[in-house]
């Protein structure tokens, strides 16, 4: 599997047509079970402007099992674990997404476009979502819900936020 993961890695890296920038998630130790992932916020969403670091992680028998996606820097998210960020709690941010997919559907192509797409339809299965403040703040009052992810954008998503993940 790691050879695999290795071409595919290799693959992604000069793969530009979907918008990411895949990597190895350490460029100490070259480990194609863990990747790093940039993507912009989708033009025309409330996360337009913004630049995402993800981790994923691949499991030993992939694609048989699903990889864990993670943002690295802040989103406010429905169906993304903040850990409590967003209320001032002492949890620290984990950023774990929640996709809720088919076995069919564990490419890691899908799986990226899956969340690229969570940009635009970010109330999408809203019942499914976390049970935590953004999707709570998106249920009662939508234009809050907005108004916060815009201002997380601006204070987490942009690229000289990014920098500090090139040199895991």
């Amino acid at each position: 599997m790691k050879e695999k993961l290795t071409a595919l890695l290799n693959q992604k890296k000069n793969d530009r047509k979907f918008g990411f920038n895949v990597e190895y998630y350490s460029e100490k130790e070259e480990n194609p079970f863990q990747w790093k992932v940039l993507l912009e916020g989708t033009q025309g969403s409330i996360y337009e402007g913004g630049f995402y670091m993800l981790r994923v992680d691949f499991p030993i028998n992939y694609p048989a099992s699903r990889p864990s996606v993670y943002f690295l820097n802040r989103i406010f998210h429905p169906h993304v674990d903040t850990g409590g960020e967003e209320t001032g709690e002492e949890n620290k941010w984990n950023g774990y997404v929640c996709l809720d997919l088919k076995p069919d559907k564990y490419e890691i192509d899908w799986i990226l476009k899956s969340v690229k797409c969570m940009f635009k339809d970010y109330n999408k299965d809203i019942n499914h979502a976390y049970p935590q403040k953004p999707r709570e703040i998106l249920k009662e009052n939508p234009d809050k819900f907005k108004e916060i992810a815009k201002d997380w954008v601006r204070k987490y998503a942009k690229m000289k936020d990014i920098d500090k993940y090139n040199d895991l």
